[in-house]
């Protein structure tokens, strides 16, 4: 495997989805696998991942993946139309954390971890033929745009709060021969090139 061809057909977020092609079970238990196997501070369990499959679901959860201040229906994000979107969420584990040096309340290290978590598995999808696209916006979960949200209610169901979600991928795959960022409604939306970068040894 050239891993470094593997991160660059991860680097781009995907936009489009072919919905007839669904991952199997397997396929999503692996991947689980993946995010949480993968490493946190004196391995504490930190990191909650929930996997949306349910289409109704996906569709409510995209309609809340907007920032503050946008007002169109269009949709602005997506990479939520996957046919499977993992979301991530910072774990309050009491019973761990008695353990734990260090007070994760107000501290990045969750949302650390859920990067470490959430790239480990954008990179596996790939290395399987699979496509990833990321998200952070989810300004009206539990407010806002729709104050019922179902995807908040079946959060609080596991004792989650929607407003908490730290990340989100949609996995799945694309349309074959439809650039990435070129969504199912063939609208285009901004795709850059990254800079080189300085490679600095001490």
């Amino acid at each position: 495997m050239n891993w470094l061809d593997l991160i660059e057909r991860t680097q781009h977020c995907q936009r489009n989805w072919d919905l007839d092609k669904s991952l199997d079970q397997e396929t999503i238990d692996w991947l689980f696998d993946v995010g949480y196997n993968m490493p946190t501070k004196q391995n504490l369990s930190s990191v909650q991942i929930v996997a949306f499959t349910d289409r109704t679901m996906i569709e409510y959860l995209t309609a809340s993946a907007i920032n503050k201040g946008w007002h169109s229906r269009r949709v602005k994000n997506p990479q939520m139309l996957a046919p499977v979107v993992f979301t991530f969420f910072g774990k309050e584990d009491d019973e761990e954390n008695r353990r734990s040096q260090e007070k994760r309340r107000g501290s990045n290290t969750t949302m650390v971890e859920i990067g470490i978590a959430a790239g480990a598995m954008a990179l596996a999808a790939n290395s399987v033929g699979l496509k990833t696209g990321f998200c952070k916006c989810f300004y009206p979960l539990e407010s806002g745009l729709d104050k019922k949200n179902k995807v908040a209610r079946a959060l609080r169901n596991y004792k989650i709060k929607g407003t908490d979600i730290g990340l989100a991928l949609g996995v799945g795959y694309p349309v074959e021969g439809l650039p990435s960022h070129i969504d199912n409604d063939r609208s285009k939306h901004t795709q850059f090139e990254k800079k080189s970068q300085t490679k600095i040894i001490i």
